[in-house]
């Protein structure tokens, strides 16, 4: 963390069901060379969806306890975290956040009287729209800005809400977003085959997640080492690259 304090520390954060006892990791990674470096976890107890703004809040100021005094943190996450009691806690820390919100959720413009949900505010795949102090949800009317991005090729739009000026700035910060479904993957199936643990207790998953995270470090650590020194072509192909630092 002090070494990415010397420019900007960008965290992804995600949450992932793990095997069959309804348990649920949830990761903060630091974005490094589309994968994420495991920074902090908690495993919750989670049947149905989501972990909650309480658990999520906690795990981010233990990691805000981590950071360097006056680094430039922006946070990216998917709509598990989008909450705005979430966004509320990152703003009073003077950090950043570009989180995906539901399709659900509502909006409306300051001068406006209606309340609009998400989903309906793009018409269809293609289209764009950034609209600045915009209050979202009715409940909170807190005050964001929102990019509303429909990819040609997606079936969804990102629907993200942030305090960053400028919607290229948004959309870069997002894509980093599935560097930690890659880590994930890593960590489960086409790795360390995590979701097979027959582990219920939290503490011992927990210290399992940490024998696993730090083998993972050195691992991705090693791969980023072997580009350095210019011996990629001795594992990878040389038209194309088909591994990654993992």
């Amino acid at each position: 963390m002090e070494r990415a304090a010397r420019g900007e520390i960008r965290l992804i954060v995600d949450g992932s069901k793990v095997g069959g006892f309804g348990h649920r990791l949830l990761m903060v990674g630091l974005a490094y060379r589309r994968r994420a470096i495991p920074v902090a976890w908690s495993w919750v107890r989670s049947e149905k969806g989501h972990s909650s703004a309480y658990k999520q809040r906690a795990l981010l100021d233990y990691v805000r306890r981590l950071t360097p005094n006056g680094a430039w943190v922006v946070v990216v996450g998917d709509s598990e975290f989008g909450a705005v009691k979430v966004i509320e806690q990152l703003e009073e820390w003077g950090w950043h956040y570009v989180l995906r919100q539901k399709r659900s959720h509502l909006a409306r413009k300051e001068e406006a009287d209606k309340w609009e949900p998400l989903g309906g505010l793009l018409e269809r795949a293609g289209q764009t729209r950034w609209l600045e102090d915009v209050l979202l949800s009715r409940l909170h009317a807190h005050q964001t800005n929102l990019l509303l991005h429909w990819k040609g090729t997606q079936t969804e739009p990102w629907l993200l809400a942030t305090d960053l000026p400028e919607p290229r700035q948004v959309l870069s910060c997002y894509r980093r977003r599935m560097w930690i479904e890659e880590m994930f993957a890593d960590f489960k199936g086409h790795g360390f085959d995590l979701e097979s643990t027959q582990l219920r207790r939290f503490g011992r998953l927990s210290r399992l997640t940490l024998a696993v995270a730090m083998l993972y470090v050195w691992l991705v650590v090693y791969g980023a080492e072997v580009v350095k020194r210019g011996q990629r072509r001795l594992v990878d192909r040389s038209d194309r690259r088909d591994h990654s630092l993992f």
